[in-house]
């Protein structure tokens, strides 16, 4: 009889104990959900909180420009293209390159690298922001098979300035810039995850922000705005030159959001 009032007495702590355990861990789980939401940062993120963190980026819009002093003196594809693949091909069958200038497209055609003089008028010509196109077709050497594939590469670039306009201060004045003059209203769009918005603008002779064009709005209108706006606003920029030194107009992308990558 005493034998099984121990048992019973033994199973009821255990019991106890268990609940009060549980009981605790509840409470503390509680506490740090509730310090968790209040904004105050303890060295972890709960699954759901959104990241407030806003990326700003300006760069120029074309990602591949070309000089116009280049084009007037190139001879050959990697006299104006970069880091161009000789080692990629095994023989040319063609190389068209054209000329977007306004709408019209002007086009010429070689055997091979060797610039011919028609495809040598055509790209000195070219004007500023004028896009060059390059479409190279050629066969090359299968390594493991030792037989020649057919292949094509493509190229566009878009003349421009040779110095390119800067905000006074250097890039990281201008994000500085951007982040203090940011918006209530782009800060509370910013909580939605994964949100951005891209404007493209160019910085005129004068540099100052000109013909800002919504290209990915954030999704709210009222944003939109206030982001025009902040461009706006910037302070004057050292606007492009061209080589002669004469002021030019340029380009820019800018983006901003959650997560830029």
């Amino acid at each position: 009889m005493k034998t099984k009032f121990i048992y019973i007495l033994s199973i009821a702590v255990i019991f106890s104990l268990a609940l009060y355990g549980f009981s605790n861990n509840q409470k503390k789980k509680k506490k740090m959900v509730c310090k968790s939401t209040s904004g105050i940062s303890y060295g972890f993120d709960l699954p759901d909180k959104p990241n407030k963190e806003l990326s700003y980026v300006i760069k120029r819009k074309d990602n591949k420009v070309v000089i116009s002093e280049k084009l007037k003196k190139a001879k050959k594809l990697s006299d104006f293209i970069d880091y161009f693949p000789h080692n990629w091909i095994y023989e040319y069958e063609s190389v068209t390159i054209g000329v977007l200038s306004n709408g019209v497209e002007e086009k010429a055609i070689s055997k091979n690298n060797f610039l011919t003089k028609e495809q040598e008028r055509l790209i000195s010509k070219a004007k500023m922001f004028d896009l060059i196109t390059v479409k190279v077709h050629y066969d090359s050497k299968n390594p493991v098979t030792d037989k020649r594939e057919k292949n094509i590469m493509n190229f566009a670039l878009r003349v421009s300035p040779k110095h390119e306009a800067e905000y006074v201060g250097g890039y990281y004045k201008m994000i500085q810039y951007l982040k203090k003059n940011t918006g209530i209203e782009v800060l509370n769009w910013s909580t939605d995850i994964k949100k951005r918005a891209i404007i493209h603008f160019w910085i005129d002779q004068n540099g100052e922000v000109t013909n800002l064009t919504v290209k990915e709005s954030s999704g709210r209108n009222n944003v939109d705005e206030k982001l025009i706006k902040l461009l706006k606003s910037m302070p004057k920029w050292t606007p492009a030159k061209t080589s002669d030194g004469e002021p030019a107009m340029q380009e820019f992308e800018f983006a901003i959001g959650g997560d830029m990558c």
